[in-house]
């Protein structure tokens, strides 16, 4: 859980919300190829075509997810095992069961093992940070899918701290308690002092981290909206000569092709059907229609 400090003006270093160790103890990455879907085998795949057979006998239509709750949990650790960690974490707010499976401990391997799906091996820029041996992978996980949030300090003498509420309370507590009884010893000063200089520098590996899981996470979506901008341009073209072929003016298509893109209805649509064509021309005939419109007699 995400915990705002922002008014908390007597912390001058953030604490980390782990302990961890980024530089060590790092898998090799395992490329996502057509060899993924071959390692699932044929009794896993005949498990889910038996309950979903006897459950359609029974005309039994699932509201969700609801195969989860008879299905064996290795079938179930064995196909999460191929998933991208923005699959995992989209699956756990399906439903309960899969929000408790990915919470607990028995599935940290499967988040960590997400982590090293590379679904881009030729771009570096657009590969997963790995997970390092120390930090959770749901921890990660929240921190590389989750933007940065620029909070304000609690006071305009204090510089700005990008990195402010950036931790967890149940992580921060141990940290705190370790400081309490290094300063109860007899050599409190120095056990203290070597305490926060591991401190620091542990503060200084995460925020390295984080700020690669921040470039990934910009990069992936500027990616995305490159490849959607040219989708929408597409569907949008289409639009447009279908408006040509009914017979509307070139010049008013064109003056009025912003409002074409525009049209909400063509969000994330790969394609023109005839079907979405039906649905959006309502919307974007009275926009061709308003355009600046030249005489008749002047036009050839």
């Amino acid at each position: 859980m995400c915990v705002d400090t922002s008014v908390e003006t007597e912390v001058t270093l953030p604490l980390p919300f782990v302990e961890a160790d980024p530089a060590e103890e790092i898998l090799p990455r395992s490329a996502r190829n057509l060899e993924t879907g071959m390692r699932l085998t044929i009794a896993t795949v005949e498990a889910w075509k038996s309950l979903r057979i006897a459950r359609l006998k029974v005309n039994y239509v699932p509201s969700s997810l609801s195969l989860f709750p008879s299905t064996q949990l290795d079938v179930i650790l064995e196909v999460l095992a191929y998933l991208h960690p923005l699959e995992l974490s989209q699956l756990s707010r399906t439903n309960k069961a899969f929000r408790e499976l990915l919470a607990s401990h028995i599935a940290d391997p499967i988040w960590r093992h997400s982590h090293l799906v590379d679904d881009c091996p030729e771009n570096t820029t657009l590969q997963l940070p790995q997970c390092p041996a120390g930090i959770p992978g749901p921890t990660l996980d929240a921190i590389t899918l989750w933007p940065f949030e620029m909070r304000a300090p609690a006071s305009e003498d204090l510089p700005w701290d990008y990195h402010r509420g950036r931790f967890w309370r149940s992580d921060a507590d141990p940290v705190v308690a370790e400081y309490e009884r290094l300063s109860t010893g007899d050599d409190s000063e120095v056990a203290i002092s070597s305490f926060i200089e591991a401190r620091k520098k542990s503060v200084a590996e995460l925020t390295e981290l984080a700020d690669r899981c921040n470039e990934w996470y910009w990069a992936v979506r500027h990616t995305s909206s490159m490849e959607y901008s040219k989708k929408l341009d597409k569907v949008s073209i289409r639009a447009a000569k279908r408006l040509v072929a009914e017979g509307f003016d070139q010049r008013d298509v064109d003056s009025s092709f912003y409002d074409i893109n525009d049209c909400e209805l063509f969000y994330r649509k790969p394609r023109l059907t005839s079907k979405l064509w039906n649905r959006a021309r309502p919307f974007i005939v009275p926009s061709v229609l308003a355009a600046p419109m030249q005489p008749l007699c002047g036009r050839t």
